[in-house]
């Protein structure tokens, strides 16, 4: 069964974020109708219109031999750059494709392959979007996010189809930014970690349009690369919790721990695994003051936690 659960909402950047959970993506891609109708209906509730369009923004360096899966899906698609289609860099840019939720291909978007045995599968490896714009509409709207200035007036590629950067961009615009990229978008999903054994989310986010929207595309800045580090910080401990945790009961308590570890700059996932089983045996009187030196940044993880396991006498971390 399919459950949306609202997550959060930004009134400031008239964004909304639902998340849809689903218990188990086959790997035949056997509930990707059934989420993409879903998608159909959540689009259409918002907005009191018949639904639009189903597209997905594939990024060909997390996809295998993408440009060529698109040419034989008979599906309509096109490169997000110029001059792509037919070169060896296409193999490694953003493709924007259409999808038939009866195609092969559409239901391979939503195959998840956590052993990497599937070659196919493509959960993960892009971002589905609905539209009311034609497939050449909307890739002149989204084009104009593939580069992006800073305070310094310097341009950079942008990853749009990276799961989460999109909304991480959005999240720290203002509201006419906001507005101008939702003029011709109506809802953006994307993959992100579940802390739930055996469970997938699927994050949704849209905006209400005011009026004529124009073309306004955000800078980055210091605020922007503070939410953009927040995202993959978000990403990485809830990747981890569910990665490096057999029981699945212990991957809500491992979350805020790796959240924690990352954000004080430790990086090392191993270490932080331990760092995790050795505040599971210490006592809770421990926990304060062995955060209060981790955040200090004056000393390594490794010693940190030496010198708490010796004084706790705990066995079977770090040996």
């Amino acid at each position: 069964m399919l459950v949306w659960d609202n997550l959060r909402s930004a009134p400031a950047c008239l964004l909304a974020q639902r998340s849809l959970l689903e218990d188990d993506l086959a790997p035949d891609g056997a509930h990707a109708e059934d989420i993409m109708s879903q998608m159909r209906n959540d689009t259409s509730a918002t907005e009191h219109m018949a639904p639009g369009r189903i597209y997905a923004l594939i990024d060909g360096a997390r996809s295998l031999f993408l440009p060529e899966r698109l040419e034989v899906s008979g599906l309509e698609h096109v490169c997000l750059y110029e001059h792509r289609h037919l070169s060896d860099e296409g193999a490694t840019a953003p493709w924007l494709v259409e999808l038939d939720p009866n195609s092969k291909f559409a239901r391979a978007t939503f195959m998840h392959d956590a052993q990497g045995l599937q070659p196919r599968a493509m959960f993960g490896a892009g971002i589905w979007l609905t539209s009311r714009h034609d497939l050449n509409d909307l890739r002149a709207h989204l084009r104009r996010y593939t580069q992006v200035t800073d305070e310094r007036g310097a341009t950079e590629f942008f990853r749009l189809a990276e799961p989460g950067m999109l909304d991480a961009l959005l999240y720290a615009s203002n509201d006419a930014e906001v507005s101008a990229f939702f003029s011709s978008v109506s809802h953006i999903f994307y993959p992100w970690p579940a802390l739930e054994a055996g469970r997938f989310s699927i994050q949704s986010v849209t905006a209400q349009v005011d009026g004529a929207a124009r073309v306004a595309v955000p800078a980055i800045d210091a605020k922007t690369r503070r939410v953009f580090e927040d995202f993959v910080t978000d990403r990485t401990a809830r990747r981890m919790a569910v990665d490096c945790q057999s029981d699945p009961r212990d991957r809500a308590d491992a979350y805020p721990i790796f959240m924690r570890l990352l954000r004080a700059g430790f990086d090392h996932e191993p270490r932080l695994q331990e760092a995790f089983d050795l505040l599971r045996k210490m006592p809770p009187e421990g926990h304060a003051p062995f955060w209060t030196e981790v955040e200090s940044g004056n000393h390594s993880l490794r010693r940190i936690m030496l010198v708490y396991r010796d004084h706790y006498q705990i066995e079977g971390v770090l040996e």
